[in-house]
């Protein structure tokens, strides 16, 4: 799907590309889905790397930020709204990455 919406290339998928930073953190926005955590013993303890439960965008969890959105949206907007938001946060997701890895 993300294919059909964006037209890019397979690279911008891997690290140290925003697309590939952005399909690490969705994993627990998604996964708070009550259907999929049921089925996800891994949920409970994290399923993202530590420093994304540790990054503020004003001074609110990312990954609420994006649940918010999960839940407010179709998947497509929902996949085009996140990405824009994490362009918009580049720098300060970036900084957070480094200083924490």
């Amino acid at each position: 799907m993300w294919q059909e919406i964006f037209h890019d290339q397979a690279e911008e998928y891997e690290t140290p590309h925003l697309k590939w930073i952005l399909s690490e953190m969705v994993v627990d926005p998604i996964m708070r889905d009550p259907l999929l955590s049921s089925i996800n013993p891994y949920f409970e303890t994290g399923c993202v790397y530590d420093y994304f439960y540790t990054l503020f965008i004003d001074k609110k969890c990312i990954l609420d930020h994006l649940y918010e959105m999960y839940q407010q949206m179709p998947i497509d907007k929902f996949m085009q709204t996140s990405y824009k938001f994490c362009q918009n946060h580049e720098a300060e997701i970036r900084h957070h990455i480094e200083t924490n890895e």
